[in-house]
C-alpha cells in the first residue's frame, strides 16, 4: 500500500492507519478482501495539522488479480484539477513503468501494471478529527488460488512504505486448521488472535 499525502500539508504526522486483509479460498479463484481505514487526528487550531487530507491510494497486489468491488472512495471534483498545458508532455520514464492503464467505470480506480504487479489505484478523503475506510476486494490469480487449495500454501510478502508511519496490519485466511508458519524482520511482532488459527496482527 502507498499512499501520496496531496494537499501540501503535514498532516500524515498524526494521521493513523489499520489495515486488514482477508482471504477467502474457494473452489474457483480464492477472494482477496483489502480494508484500509485511516484517522485524522489534526486540530483545528494549528494550521500545519488542520486541513482535510486528501490521500491518493495506490494498492500493489499479485499480478493478474483481478477487481471484483471498490467501496469507500472519494475522487475530488473537477474543478480541483488544472487542465494540462499545451506544451506538457507524457514523462517517459513513468510511462515505462505504468503499463496497461485502464479503469473501472463503476468505482473510478485505475487499474495498471508496475513492477510485475497490478495497481490498483483510487482517492481517499479524511476530514479532520473523523475516519474514512476503503476497501477493495479481488480475486487471486489462478496459480496463487490453486496453491492454496492443491497445497494449503499460500505466501504473503508485505512491504511497508518507506518513511509512512507504523500500520496496524490484520491478516486473516479462512478454512486453516494449522498455524501458519512466518518470517517478519526483528522489529515485527507477529500476535496471534484466539480462536484463529490463521488469524496474526502484525
Amino acid at each position: 500500500i502507498f499512499e501520496s499525502n496531496v494537499g501540501g500539508d503535514k498532516i500524515d504526522r498524526v494521521t493513523g492507519r489499520e489495515v486488514n486483509y482477508h482471504i477467502s479460498p474457494s473452489d474457483g479463484p480464492a477472494t482477496a478482501t483489502l480494508t484500509v481505514t485511516r484517522i485524522n487526528k489534526g486540530k483545528q487550531k494549528d494550521p500545519f495539522l488542520n486541513p482535510g487530507q486528501w490521500i491518493y491510494l495506490r494498492t500493489y497486489v499479485p499480478a493478474g488479480s483481478r477487481l471484483l468491488s471498490a467501496a469507500g472512495f472519494e475522487p475530488p471534483s473537477q474543478s480541483a484539477f488544472k487542465p494540462p498545458l499545451a506544451y506538457y508532455r507524457e514523462d517517459n520514464d513513468l510511462a515505462e513503468i505504468e503499463k496497461n492503464v485502464q479503469y473501472d467505470m463503476k468505482t473510478g480506480t485505475k487499474i495498471s501494471s508496475e513492477f510485475g504487479k497490478t495497481v490498483y489505484g483510487n482517492w481517499l478523503y479524511i476530514p479532520i478529527g473523523e475516519s474514512r475506510t476503503a476497501s477493495l476486494t479481488y480475486y487471486l490469480p489462478n496459480e496463487i488460488s490453486k496453491n492454496i487449495t492443491d497445497k494449503g500454501s499460500y505466501q504473503l510478502l508485505v512491504q511497508h512504505q518507506s518513511g509512512a508511519p507504523e500500520t496496524s496490519f490484520h491478516f486473516l485466511m479462512d478454512n486453516i486448521s494449522e498455524l501458519p508458519s512466518w518470517y517478519t524482520p526483528n522489529d515485527a511482532q507477529l500476535t496471534p488472535q484466539s480462536g484463529k488459527p490463521a488469524a496474526f496482527e502484525v
